[in-house]
């Protein structure tokens, strides 16, 4: 079983990967590609409706992608205090393993382009400045 990472406000706090610890508020005003990452990568990557009223209100100047929908938890905030952040098995990503972000920190290709170490091995066959070569 694998874990669902739900953010029910922007001032949630990522439990994993690179910005660990880190508000989505501060992924947003830093590096937005980071959470459009995560909305693509990660499936049980969730928000609550009202993530995408704040980022509209607080970063107008960001896009709303627009497959988002898949992304949203939208019976969320009633099942669920509005502060309350959880994590639960879920039977849709039962077979993904948490990414790590530690032996190419410092690369463009992860920590711009955000690929995993994973992702890195397998599509650069362990080279990160291969990231270019991608169609």
């Amino acid at each position: 079983m694998g874990l669902r990472y739900y953010f029910g406000t922007i001032a949630d706090t990522f439990s994993f990967g690179r910005y660990k610890s880190y508000t989505l508020e501060e992924v947003l005003a830093n590096n937005p590609s980071y959470f459009y990452w995560c909305l693509s990568h990660i499936p049980s990557f969730v928000i609550a409706p009202r993530v995408i009223e704040e980022i509209r209100e607080f970063f107008p100047h960001l896009p709303i992608p627009l497959d988002i929908k898949r992304n949203v938890d939208y019976e969320c905030d009633s099942a669920f205090d509005e502060d309350e952040k959880y994590e639960y098995e879920d039977d849709v990503a039962s077979d993904y393993e948490e990414e790590t972000y530690d032996r190419y920190n410092g690369s463009w290709a992860q920590d711009v382009e955000g690929y995993s170490d994973d992702e890195i091995d397998t599509l650069f066959d362990g080279d990160p400045s291969a990231y270019w070569n991608i169609d």
